[in-house]
């Protein structure tokens, strides 16, 4: 058997994984297995009758699997979950090959996402970057009031995809901007974030969401423009014809402006209204699931900077009450 098509390595799980495959022989029963490349567990076993031919679109099967939540730990952490590694096998052929949660390609170098290299970021404040494989070290230099100060942290996996948080406790306070390379073996630059460090805002809300680009993206909403209640109540009507509540739900929720942003931030934002993970971080850096509602953002006005806004709310329920 031999595969006559495949998907490229770092295809999108959004688009068609299609494996098409064929021979010479007679018909006969073909068993199509996907597995999952990292531990070897199956995925999904297709079986055609009486044919020497084929083919199998895997995206479904794929995308179903895809799981994100935020790293926690500073450093470097694999990116498996996100990023799968698919072994396809039909009798003697076998395929190996990783796929990316994301729409899009990275545009050059390694870094998944869509917020732009130069960020804001506050003391306290946390972010993430998916990368590629290749990345050998991370060399995180920050502008302190006793100059530059630069760490090397280097990657213990770099053979696949990573994860790499990044926690601004771990700089000094006088730190006024910081820079995180990343470097392949030879020393040669892959991708590089800079940051640029303002105070923290008291009603700021910082959120991350996952992006079309791939990746956990992070961004703190100065304004806190409403926070408010949803609230309903369940009502029995009794046989007198009298009301009686025997429970209600509230739901607190939170709308959230941003700053007047670069074309390229505002659109990254944007992604926050269609992501299927989003959280807010409270002052503890826990990461508190829920859904964001945009609406329509603008993302340009003539002659006029746009901002967006959010309306934020749990994916639970606040609480209930019961009679």
């Amino acid at each position: 058997m031999t595969f006559t098509a495949t998907p490229e390595n770092y295809a999108s799980l959004y688009g068609p994984l299609v494996y098409a495959f064929a021979d010479t022989a007679g018909p006969r029963t073909l068993d199509i297995a996907v597995e999952n490349a990292s531990n070897g567990s199956t995925i999904a076993v297709k079986q055609l009758l009486d044919t020497s031919s084929g083919e199998i679109d895997i995206a479904p099967l794929i995308r179903n699997r895809v799981t994100v939540h935020p790293v926690t730990i500073a450093g470097f952490s694999p990116a498996s979950l996100r990023i799968p590694w698919v072994r396809v096998k039909v009798e003697g052929a076998v395929d190996t090959k990783r796929f990316l949660p994301a729409l899009r390609q990275p545009e050059g170098g390694v870094r998944l996402g869509s917020m732009p290299g130069d960020r804001i970021i506050s003391r306290g404040e946390c972010d993430e970057l998916t990368l590629l494989s290749g990345v050998a070290r991370a060399e995180l230099s920050a502008q302190t009031a006793a100059g530059t100060v630069t760490r090397i942290v280097t990657n213990p996996i770099p053979a696949i995809p990573v994860l790499f948080r990044v926690d601004t406790m771990e700089w000094d306070e006088s730190v006024s901007q910081a820079e995180v390379r990343m470097l392949n073996a030879n020393g040669e630059e892959l991708s590089v974030v800079r940051y640029c460090f303002v105070p923290r805002v008291a009603e700021g809300v910082r959120v991350a969401w996952f992006g079309r680009g791939g990746a956990i993206e992070h961004y703190t909403f100065p304004v806190r423009a409403e926070v408010g209640e949803q609230q309903s109540r369940r009502v029995l009507r009794m046989a007198a014809g009298d009301e009686r509540t025997f429970g209600a739900d509230f739901e607190e929720r939170t709308v959230v402006v941003s700053a007047h942003e670069p074309q390229a931030v505002l659109r990254a934002l944007a992604e926050l209204g269609t992501a299927p993970f989003a959280w807010v971080v409270d002052s503890s850096g826990r990461y508190i699931p829920v859904t964001a509602e945009a609406g329509e953002p603008v993302l340009l006005r003539h002659g006029a900077p746009a901002a967006l806004r959010f309306t934020l709310r749990p994916t639970q329920k606040n609480g209930s009450l019961w009679s």
